[in-house]
């Protein structure tokens, strides 16, 4: 390359790397390309009245702050929302010969538009899409200015803003989960505005591989793997050339034998769309951590010159083979051919997403295998690239939500952004063998008649034909994932929390699919003492209680609903509140196995962690600390369980005790003369033991046992059962508390 630059900004950092390993709205991974990071300190100016211009190059910005780029502006101490303006400069120190300069711009929050010396590159909107401007006409040699225009502005339209959002930012603009929450006048405060994500200049060849979609297909019946890969490829405005595209598969994270296969065609200038096919092969298959291995290979591709073959372009991208399949009538889901009940968790990591690292997300990553979670419903939201990428190679798959979150404008103009938006998603996401399931709007107001009771204006058919429009949308798109048109009111029993008692889960159901279930909990005394004053810990008084609400506590639903005791001090309450989401968590869980495909085909517990310092539904709180319901979920969630069946925790006196012993095995093996054993104390004294033998078929529930205890005198009795192979190496185990007492069973 003949350009080289002269740059006032920070070097090489892990987002450089995330952002090349990008496929929407930027090339590949390009081993041709030399790029500049421009990222560090830039100048900002918020603008109140949205009314300023300084795209001039000539403004003078000495007077204006730092902020930190990449960031979004509220974790820079700036909490604002609307319009601010951001600028910074950096030289080329040689002129572009036959080279093409780029600008890139992995994720700004909401609405950008970008200048360079004074020129409108562009605009863009979205706040989870890379995006890019092409500069080779503009960027000069010696210093060069750019400006940014970033509005992230709060919703409006009166008291009923919420049900007629504009900004396509799901739970970044209206959740629970929000700092204020879902339905108090703060609920927009701490806006997550900004430049959140890197942005370089990249000089690159006059060819570029711009994208590339790899669909792979998995023959059930012979186990050969093969696949078709669609490459975008700019010529730019040069000549017309032919080419070789030169093609391989590498192993990313395993030793094995690579793939090599070539095309020879024919560049015109300008975007070229080339279909090439992957030789069907016996390749190593992707798959969750509890089935076997994640096998990922790198897909490289080189276009080379077919006459000089001089290198024209390299891009180089992971994927993995594996198929998904789902059967609506019967509620199974099928990874590679294999049944696999879904054992699911939300997560909502933050809401700020600059604070999230590669690092990071495979910490929670792999705290969600460690509680035996195999598929993450990523909540109304599309995280940073890196989440799909740590997921990938943890083996966890992703059920990806579209960011629509409860009720939309109707308006032509909105609905055909969202329709943008769903195909940035897919473009984005689509190479992740991780990703599993589109899900296009949560609790949309054409399904959620308690709206009625929100809102005046409330229309029962409001935003039907934005959903059914956005899948229509994505149905364009051949990747081989479910669809899924919303996430219905009816997949959300929340029994115990918004309606009906704990024990209602108990109940058969007739949902296919459970996305939401459970219950909050406080956090541990020192994650508790973050957020409020040592006399705030025990409120007192409203506007203490007021200040709890805000961190996302609901009083009704703890006290009225739940009927989770407060106790006597902030201790007793932790406990109270922790225990009671702990065993709604379990109850659920183990009802919902038990209830596998009749009709039961996957649930996904709400939610695992907190995205800001709160009180809220997760199990493990904002500073990464589990509570009891973690541990709970891991009992309730192991592959292999002993589920033991009960109607109720307390007893009369002599009143007989009932409880069913279930067998759950989730895996694809048999464990051929496998052993049941449970007992039953009462604090040290045994009152009865039993060992059951039995053949664990793969992929099978089923009830082994009733246990019958009659004539127990008062006090608290343990449950205990584990489940092992033949050699008597535990593969489950689970316990269950019951008390008799002189207070009628509950």
């Amino acid at each position: 390359m003949a350009s080289a630059f002269r740059e006032y900004a920070a070097p090489w950092s892990w987002w450089t790397a995330l952002l090349l390993g990008l496929l929407c709205f930027s090339p590949m991974q390009q081993g041709m390309a030399s790029s500049l990071d421009l990222g560090g300190d830039w100048r900002f100016k918020p603008d109140p009245s949205g009314q300023a211009d300084y795209s001039s190059p000539r403004t003078d910005v000495s007077g204006w702050d730092r902020i930190r780029v990449p960031s979004n502006w509220y974790l820079q101490k700036r909490d604002i929302s609307g319009v601010a303006w951001y600028q910074r400069s950096f030289e080329l120190s040689d002129e572009l010969e036959d080279e093409r300069a780029w600008l890139r711009f992995a994720g700004v929050d909401y609405h950008a538009s970008v200048w360079l010396n004074g020129h409108l590159l562009g605009k863009h909107e979205g706040y989870f899409q890379p995006f890019s401007f092409e500069i080779t006409k503009r960027v000069k040699s010696g210093p060069n200015i750019l400006t940014v225009r970033v509005d992230s502005p709060l919703e409006t339209g009166g008291a009923e803003w919420s049900l007629h959002k504009r900004l396509i930012k799901g739970v970044f603009s209206h959740h629970d989960t929000r700092p204020g929450g879902a339905w108090s006048e703060r609920g927009q405060e701490r806006n997550s505005g900004g430049i959140w994500a890197p942005v370089t200049l990249e000089i690159s060849g006059r060819t570029l591989i711009e994208t590339a979609h790899i669909r792979p297909h998995v023959n059930q019946t012979s186990g050969l793997a093969s696949g078709r890969v669609e490459l975008t490829l700019d010529q730019g405005l040069g000549k017309s050339r032919e080419v070789i595209v030169d093609s391989s598969l590498v192993p990313q994270n395993f030793t094995g034998p690579s793939t090599r296969f070539l095309k020879r065609l024919v560049l015109k200038p300008g975007k070229n769309r080339v279909l090439l096919n992957i030789p069907s092969r016996p390749y190593r298959l992707w798959t969750l951590w509890e089935r076997g291995y994640p096998h990922l290979y790198t897909y490289r591709v080189a276009v080379v010159d077919a006459k000089t073959r001089a290198p024209l372009a390299e891009a180089s991208r992971a994927f993995g083979f594996r198929s998904i399949a789902h059967d609506k009538d019967s509620g199974e889901w099928r990874l590679n051919g294999k049944r696999l009940f879904l054992r699911g968790t939300n997560y909502i990591p933050t809401h700020w997403l600059s604070e999230m690292s590669p690092r990071r997300y495979a910490a929670d990553l792999a705290m969600m295998r460690r509680a035996n979670i195999n598929i993450v419903r990523v909540h109304a939201h599309i995280g940073a690239a890196s989440l799909y990428d740590e997921a990938d190679k943890a083996g966890i798959l992703i059920w990806q939500d579209f960011p629509l979150q409860w009720g939309y404008q109707d308006s032509e103009e909105f609905i055909q952004a969202a329709e943008r938006q769903v195909g940035d998603m897919v473009s984005l996401l689509y190479n992740n063998p991780s990703v599993a399931v589109w899900s296009l709007h949560n609790e949309p107001p054409w399904d959620a008649d308690w709206m009625k009771f929100k809102y005046k204006s409330y229309d029962p058919a409001q935003n039907r034909e934005l959903d059914q429009r956005l899948l229509k949308a994505l149905s364009l798109f051949d990747d081989g994932r479910h669809k899924h048109m919303a996430s219905l009111t009816k997949e959300h029993p929340w029994l115990g929390w918004y309606s009906g008692t704990w024990l209602d889960y108990l109940h058969p159901t007739d949902a296919k699919l459970v996305t939401e279930f459970g219950a909050q909990a406080l956090p541990n005394l020192d994650t508790l003492k973050t957020l409020f004053s040592e006399k705030e810990l025990w409120p007192d008084n409203e506007a203490e209680w007021k200040k709890w609400e805000y961190h996302n506590f609901q009083r009704r639903e703890t006290f009225d609903l739940a009927k989770v005791s407060p106790g006597n001090n902030i201790h007793q309450f932790i406990a109270n509140s922790q225990g009671y989401q702990a065993k709604i968590t379990a109850l659920a869980a183990e009802s919902y196995r038990r209830q596998r495909y009749q009709p039961v085909g996957g649930i996904f517990q709400f939610m695992f962690v907190e995205a800001w310092p709160s009180i809220n539904w997760a199990v493990v709180d904002y500073l990464r600390k589990p509570k009891p319901g973690y541990y709970a979920l891991q009992r309730a969630f192991q592959p292999i369980l002993p589920s033991l069946e009960w109607q109720k925790d307390r007893y009369a006196p002599k009143e007989p005790v009932r409880i069913g012993i279930w067998a759950i095995n989730d895996l694809g093996q048999n464990y051929f003369g496998a052993r049941l054993r449970y007992r039953v104390s009462n604090k040290q004294k045994l009152i009865s033991r039993q060992e059951i033998r039995f053949d664990l078929k793969a992929d099978t529930g089923r009830k082994l046992h009733t246990l019958e205890l009659t004539d127990l005198a008062p006090g608290q009795y343990r449950v205990e059962a584990v489940i092992m192979n033949r050699r008597g190496v535990p593969l489950g185990r689970n316990e269950f508390l019951f008390e008799v007492g002189d207070k009628p069973g509950s």
